[in-house]
C-alpha cells in the first residue's frame, strides 16, 4: 500500500505541474519533459491514466531523440540562417541554450524533412542536430505523444513573467515545516523525488514528495473566478462519473487514510474524489482563460496606450499660478510621444505605479503660446490647469494606478500633469 501511495504522490504532481498560468508570449504555460531516452517535450499534459500510468503530452514544440532505424533522413539539407527560422523555433534555440550550448554561435542551421517511422510521422520541417545510431532533430508541431509516466525523469517550467498579475500559485502542507510553503513550482526532479518552489522572495524552496501532505491551488486575483485565472480545464474520470473544473486541492493520504481531489466545478461546486475511484484525468486549454496584463513600471515611467513615456521639462509661466510651458528633452521620443487616434477610440489609458502620495494626476490639452513666450520660454505650447478633463474612470490594482479619459476631439496635443510631483508627459494624438 505504501508503494501505491508513493507512485500516486508522483504521478499527481506530475499532472498538476502545468496548471499555472499567456503574457504576450504563452509558452510560459507549459512545462519542459525530459525523458529517459534524452528527449525534451515541451507542451502539456492531457491525459493521464490512472490504470495503466500512461501520459499523453501534447506538445508544441521537442527535441526528439530516436534510433537510427526508427527514422528516415532526407539527404537534401536546407542551410538556413537562425534569422530566418521561424519565430517557435527561433525562441526554442533561445530559450533551450543548456540543451545546445553552441545554438547562440551558429549563424546556419541545417532543416529537412525526418520521418518517424516508429509513430508515422513526418516532420516537414525539423532541424537536424545529430546524426548515426542515435538521431536528434527539433521540432515545432503540435503532436500528441504517449509515453509511460516513469519515462519522465524531470519537468521544468519558465516562471511566470512580471507582468503576469492573475493565475494560480500553489501552496504545499508538509510535514517537515509548520508553516505552508507558497509559491511558483518550476522544477520537479522524478530521479530523487524533490519539488522545488519559486516563492516571492526570490529563492527556491526544494521539499521532497514524501514530505507532502496537501498541494493547494490559490488564486492569485481574488476577485476574478478561477475559470479566468487557469489555462486548462480538468475532467476527472471515476468508476462512477466525471467531474469537470479546476483541480483546488490534492490530499495524497497515508496508508491508513486514503487520498483525495477537490474538484471546483464552474458553478463553484466542489466535489470530493476519492484517488481510488480515479481511472483517468483529462486536461483541455480554457478558452475563458483571461490573463491579467500589467505593465512592469518604474517611479519615473508612465505607461500611455501601450507605449511607455517620461515627463517633459516644464517651465512655469511668470504671474500665473496655474499656467506652464512645455519643452522637449533631449530623447523626445521618450519625452514626446505620439499615438495614431485609432489607439485612443476607447479612451487614452494611463498607468503609473502606485504612489501613497499621488494626490491625482489630470489630462490637459496644449494650446498654442503667444509670440513673445516661444522665445522666452523657447516652447510652442502652454497648459493651464484649469482646462482639466476629467478621467472616465481611475482604479489601482497589483500596485498600478489606471486612470481611463475620454478625449473629444481625438486628435490634438495633450499633457498628462501629475499634481503631487510637478511632472507632465506630453501625448500628440494625430
Amino acid at each position: 500500500m505504501i508503494h501505491i501511495m508513493k507512485c500516486l504522490i508522483s504521478t499527481t504532481l506530475l499532472l498538476s505541474f502545468c496548471i499555472q498560468s499567456i503574457a504576450q508570449e504563452t509558452d510560459y504555460i507549459y512545462s519542459d519533459y525530459e525523458m529517459k531516452d534524452g528527449s525534451v517535450y515541451t507542451g502539456y499534459i492531457s491525459r493521464q491514466s490512472f490504470t495503466d500510468k500512461s501520459v499523453t503530452l501534447s506538445t508544441v514544440s521537442a527535441l526528439k531523440v530516436m534510433d537510427e532505424s526508427d527514422v528516415s533522413i532526407d539527404p537534401t539539407l536546407s542551410i538556413t540562417p537562425i534569422s530566418a527560422l521561424e519565430d517557435e523555433m527561433r525562441n526554442w534555440l533561445k530559450k533551450h541554450s543548456n540543451i545546445l550550448p553552441d545554438s547562440s554561435s551558429k549563424s546556419t542551421v541545417p532543416i529537412t524533412v525526418v520521418e518517424d517511422r516508429k509513430n508515422q510521422h513526418t516532420y516537414r520541417n525539423a532541424l537536424l542536430v545529430q546524426r548515426g545510431e542515435k538521431v536528434k532533430f527539433i521540432t515545432c508541431e503540435n503532436v500528441d505523444v504517449d509515453v509511460k509516466a516513469d519515462d519522465i525523469v524531470k519537468l521544468t517550467k519558465t516562471v511566470r513573467p512580471a507582468g503576469i498579475f492573475s493565475g494560480v500559485n500553489e501552496r504545499f502542507s508538509t510535514k517537515r515545516y509548520e508553516d505552508d510553503l507558497n509559491g511558483q513550482v518550476v522544477c520537479q526532479d522524478m530521479t530523487n523525488g524533490t519539488i522545488y518552489i519559486l516563492g516571492d522572495k526570490g529563492y527556491q524552496f526544494n521539499i521532497k514528495n514524501s514530505d507532502i501532505i496537501s498541494r493547494s491551488e490559490i488564486l492569485i486575483d481574488s476577485e476574478l473566478p478561477y475559470n479566468e485565472q487557469c489555462p486548462f480545464i480538468e475532467t476527472v474520470h471515476t468508476k462512477d462519473g466525471t467531474y469537470c473544473g479546476f483541480i483546488s486541492k490534492q490530499v495524497f493520504g497515508t496508508k491508513d487514510i486514503p487520498g483525495y481531489l477537490l474538484v471546483q466545478t464552474a458553478l463553484n461546486q466542489v466535489d470530493r474524489v476519492e484517488y481510488s475511484d480515479i481511472t483517468e484525468i483529462r486536461r483541455r486549454p480554457n478558452e475563458q482563460y483571461k490573463p491579467v496584463i500589467l505593465p512592469v513600471i518604474a517611479e519615473d515611467e508612465y505607461y500611455v496606450c501601450d507605449t511607455i513615456a517620461y515627463p517633459c521639462n516644464l517651465s512655469k509661466i511668470n504671474g500665473k499660478e496655474v499656467e506652464y510651458c512645455v519643452n522637449e528633452n533631449k530623447d523626445s521620443t521618450k519625452t514626446h510621444i505620439i499615438l495614431d487616434k485609432n489607439s485612443v477610440l476607447n479612451g487614452l489609458k494611463v498607468q503609473i505605479k502606485s504612489n501613497p502620495n499621488n494626490k491625482n494626476i489630470i489630462l490637459v490639452p496644449l494650446k498654442s503660446v503667444d509670440k513673445y513666450l516661444v522665445k522666452k520660454y523657447n516652447s510652442k505650447y502652454s497648459f493651464n490647469l484649469n482646462d482639466e478633463i476629467f478621467a472616465r474612470e481611475s482604479y489601482t490594482k497589483h500596485g498600478i494606478d489606471t486612470y481611463i479619459y475620454k478625449i473629444e476631439p481625438s486628435i490634438g496635443h495633450f499633457v498628462i500633469f501629475r499634481k503631487d510631483m510637478l511632472q507632465a508627459v506630453w501625448i500628440e494624438i494625430k
